[in-house]
């Protein structure tokens, strides 16, 4: 069994404060701030994004009274982040479709034909973190969509969750 690093240094720390000669509360393996359903949601989310099992051994050291709150927690945010992982590979891997415009002669009569030309910022899409706004102008949505996300992603990491797909907002221009 493969033990992730914050296990390895839990495991360390207890074995050294067994060896000193001192008792190992509950408390100090997981404080008690953390014994709530948004902690576990938040935990489980990660743990679903990173691909791994789901581990929610911790939830035994926090209070009786609050553990079935948090496994349903942990739960429900291990499967968001599995969803979210599963729609950012669907998305990485879609290819960018050419945009085709066919016209044959006249579509409305006495006008002519003529277009304008495309100016490659037929979409705009945002993205709003920590205060700060990212946004770009493309030919085509997805286009557009990954121009956001790469510089989300420069100012906030290249695995930040927070500049996800779906947290960016975009619309078509007239």
């Amino acid at each position: 069994m493969k033990l992730s690093a914050v296990h390895r240094i839990g495991i360390l720390a207890a074995a050294i404060y067994m060896l000193s000669g001192c008792t190992l509360s509950a408390a100090d393996l997981v404080p008690p701030q953390s014994c709530n359903a948004s902690t576990s949601f938040t935990r489980g989310m990660n743990d679903g994004m990173a691909g791994g099992p789901m581990d929610s051994n911790y939830i035994q050291f926090c209070p009786e009274n609050t553990q079935n709150a948090m496994q349903q927690g942990y739960r429900d945010g291990y499967m968001k982040g599995r969803e979210m992982k599963r729609q950012d590979a669907q998305i990485s891997t879609m290819p960018v479709s050419p945009d085709v415009n066919i016209n044959i002669g006249n579509d409305r009569p006495g006008r002519g034909n003529w277009r304008p030309a495309n100016t490659g910022r037929n979409y705009f899409c945002k993205i709003k973190v920590f205060g700060t706004e990212h946004s770009a102008f493309g030919r085509t949505e997805l286009e557009t969509r990954q121009a956001v996300r790469a510089k989300c992603e420069a100012d906030n990491g290249s695995d930040s969750m927070f500049c996800r797909n779906e947290n960016i907002d975009c619309q078509k221009n007239k």
